[in-house]
Parts: C-alpha cells; sequence; structure tokens
C-alpha cells in the first residue's frame, strides 16, 4: 500500500483526492445541498439525514446509533484502488505517515461542512422565564442544529461515578457565499441566525428549567442570543459555550472528536411518549450525569456564555491577504485554527507557496486545475483534495466562473 500511495502523490504532484464521506444525523435536516436531506423519507433506517460532509476525516462519528466507518474518509489512489486515509497513516514504517502529515497527525482537525436545514416550524418558547427572552410562540423559522455543548465526554464507571474527560471540543465557524452557480436557484435565505452563548441577564436556574422542558418545548432557544449569518464571516466557539448553529451552509473546524450535550431537541419537533423523551433526555442530553444542576456546573462555561462583550470577543470577519488582477486569497479561520479562502478569476492562475503543514482543500465553486490535476465543485471526487507539507498549491481558473478554495490547516 505504501508504493501505491507514494505513487499516487507523485503523478499528483504532492495531492491526494478523496471520496466525499456523509454523515448522517438524526436531530437536524438540510437544505439538500450535499445530498437530498429535507423530506421525511431522506433519511436512513437509523432515521438519520445525510446532513454533514465530513472532510479529509481521520475520526469516526460517535452518533447514539453507530454505523461502520461513519465519518472516515477514503482517499482515491491510482488505479482505481481505494483506502482509508486512518488506515493509510497507519501504515507500519511510519514513511506514509511522513509523506502525508510531516509532523503533524496528532494536529489534525476535524473539517465539516454542515447543510443546515428543514421546513419552517413555528416555535414555542414557553414562559421563559429570561427577563429579554421571547416567550410563547415565535415567528415560522427554519430550524438550526439542536442547541447543544461540548466540554468533554462524560460516563459512570463500574462503580457508577461520574467520568468526565477533557477537553471539550472546540470549534469555529465560516459562512461560504451562496451566490454562485452552483447555488443558484434555491429559494434565498433570508434573517437566518446562529444561537450562540446564553443572555446576559440568563441565571442558572433559567437554564435548569429549560433542561428539564427537553423535548417539550423550545425554551431553551429562547435563553440564547440570535446573530445574523452573513457570508464572509464566522465565529470562534469556545468549549463550554452553548450554540445552534443556523439553518445556512457552514464550512466548520473543531478538535477531532466528537462529544456533545444536548440542550434541547429540535426546534418545533416534540418527544412522546412521556417514557421515550426521559430516555432520550438520559442519553443525549445528560449522559451518564445525575441531574441539570451537574449539567450546568460539568459542561457550560458559565462567564464565557454570559459575557456582553460575547460577539465582539468571538465573531470574525474575513482578513484578506492579498489581491491582484488574478482574485484574492483570506484568511477565514484564526485563534488556535487557520484556514483560508482563495478566489481566483476567470483564465488567471495562483501559486501558494509551499507549507510545512498539511492542509484539506475543498471547491466550493468554479472548476479549474491543482497542481495539474483537474479540480470541481461539480464532480464528487474532484472537489476535496489534501496537500501535503512543502507542496507548493498552483490554482488555475479554466471555467467560465470564479474558482472558489477553501483551506484548512493543522490545529495551531
Amino acid at each position: 500500500m505504501a508504493d501505491s500511495v507514494l505513487h499516487t502523490l507523485s503523478a499528483q504532484h504532492g495531492i491526494l483526492f478523496a471520496k466525499a464521506t456523509i454523515v448522517g444525523r438524526g436531530s437536524y435536516r438540510g437544505r439538500n445541498i450535499i445530498a437530498k436531506n429535507v423530506e421525511d423519507d431522506d433519511c436512513d433506517a437509523r432515521g438519520y439525514w445525510p446532513v454533514e460532509w465530513w472532510i479529509m476525516s481521520v475520526t469516526p462519528a460517535e452518533n447514539p446509533i453507530r454505523k461502520d466507518k461513519e465519518g472516515l474518509t477514503s482517499i482515491i489512489l491510482q488505479g482505481g484502488k481505494e483506502a482509508l486515509l486512518r488506515d493509510l497513516l497507519d501504515t507500519p514504517g511510519g514513511e506514509v505517515e511522513r509523506a502525508l502529515m510531516g509532523m503533524y497527525r496528532s494536529k489534525w482537525p476535524l473539517v465539516k461542512l454542515l447543510d443546515i436545514g428543514g421546513k419552517e416550524v413555528n416555535p414555542d418558547f414557553g414562559a421563559c422565564t429570561c427577563a429579554d427572552g421571547p416567550t410563547g410562540i415565535g415567528a415560522p423559522e427554519v430550524p438550526p442544529i439542536p442547541c447543544h455543548v461540548h466540554n468533554g465526554y462524560t460516563k459512570r464507571n463500574e462503580k457508577g461515578e461520574v467520568v468526565h474527560t477533557k477537553p471539550g471540543k472546540l470549534e469555529a465557524y465560516y459562512f461560504p457565499p451562496l451566490d454562485t452557480p452552483e447555488h443558484a436557484g434555491r429559494p434565498p435565505l433570508t434573517k437566518v441566525h446562529a444561537r450562540l452563548g446564553l443572555r446576559p441577564t440568563v441565571t442558572k436556574d433559567d437554564v435548569l428549567r429549560a433542561l428539564d422542558e427537553f423535548g417539550k418545548n423550545d425554551a431553551f432557544y429562547a435563553l440564547m442570543p440570535a446573530y445574523p449569518v452573513e457570508p464572509y464571516g464566522g465565529w470562534t466557539i469556545r468549549q463550554g459555550v452553548m450554540h445552534a448553529p443556523g439553518p445556512y451552509p457552514t464550512l466548520e473546524v473543531q478538535f477531532a472528536q466528537d462529544d456533545a450535550h444536548m440542550g434541547s431537541w429540535t426546534l418545533g419537533a416534540r418527544i412522546e411518549p412521556e417514557e421515550e423523551r426521559r430516555r432520550m433526555q438520559r442519553e443525549i442530553q445528560l449522559c451518564g450525569l445525575n441531574d441539570g444542576r451537574e449539567w450546568i456546573e460539568r459542561m457550560v462555561e458559565w462567564d464565557l456564555n454570559v459575557d456582553p462583550k460575547f460577539q465582539e470577543r468571538y465573531h470574525r470577519p474575513i482578513r484578506v491577504l492579498e489581491e491582484g488582477t488574478w482574485g484574492r486569497r483570506y484568511q477565514l479561520f484564526f485563534d488556535e485554527f487557520y484556514g483560508e479562502g482563495v478566489e481566483v478569476k476567470q483564465g488567471h492562475k495562483m501559486t501558494r507557496a509551499s507549507d510545512e503543514h498539511p492542509y484539506v482543500a475543498v471547491v466550493w465553486s468554479g472548476e479549474g486545475g491543482a497542481n495539474g490535476n483537474a479540480v470541481s465543485a461539480a464532480h464528487e471526487h474532484a472537489r476535496e483534495f489534501l496537500v501535503t507539507p512543502n507542496t507548493p498549491l498552483t490554482l488555475e481558473n479554466t471555467g467560465n466562473t470564479v474558482l472558489m478554495v477553501f483551506t484548512v490547516f493543522t490545529i495551531a
């Protein structure tokens, strides 16, 4: 296998292509961007909709109902062969790992494209006790991902004691533009919001009451401020911060793990009967914790959530790095993460200097070449690739529209 990988890498001038790895989720639907995922019959036998594209992933999905190798990316090798990226990195001798990752395998992130959406619902915020939160029946909206938090794994050991393993999952978002040919004709998204953190007026008793309403109403969402989702912007979300990403295609980078504790169920949806609601509450909200109070103390970094300057501290618009007649390059992930967007105009090319870090690249729009290999947002096997260490990347636009490529590097 090592010879096949190294031969492919040489023939493709330092890059490897992958098949799209689609992960299902049972708590939200999409907008038919990465797959059909809006209607009831678009789900699989588990009741999961195909809403997440995991990009160059070596991290298995940890859904309540597991599926073998779900979340793991397959690399396309010369001669039509395929192999899991994780297996390639484990090839004995270490030569393949060094060729693909250099010294940075332990810093490899989990990168996703989230297709968030579904049909409009009328949320029921209940009798919200927060001073400035909405109450009762709200205006129609497309559901976000249910509000949840990442602050490590919890489970009970053989003695029945709670074991809490940190750190939790640090993550960041980028909202790509949708005014591209690949996304033309879709219903326009207006007034899309992401609910992030907690309102500064929220108390722990407010959260405790909302947690107990899990699957009954949408009380928890009323405790969270709603920030507008705008293209060419994003956020950094710290461990222990509540979040409900809004119904907009979202490029996400995070620590390579899949921990989560739910705060509420899907907006507008109810869980019945009561026995089933309690079971799901135990399994995906408490996850081994004793009750809501322990959930708040272990899962929620309180001061980060209620920070009045939350937007000022964590909102991240792009930063242009260079531009010219050929197009532009800009930074789209910040803090512990790093990523870039590159836009190459029709008939032009650009070269990004080599880097000791490996990185993933996703073609969001257009078509052209990458180190002489055909790339296209419209073709599954030509839109996701790995750029290996010390490889210059030349992008050439041979199409009729802007070639737009997003890259994500190793974790700082």
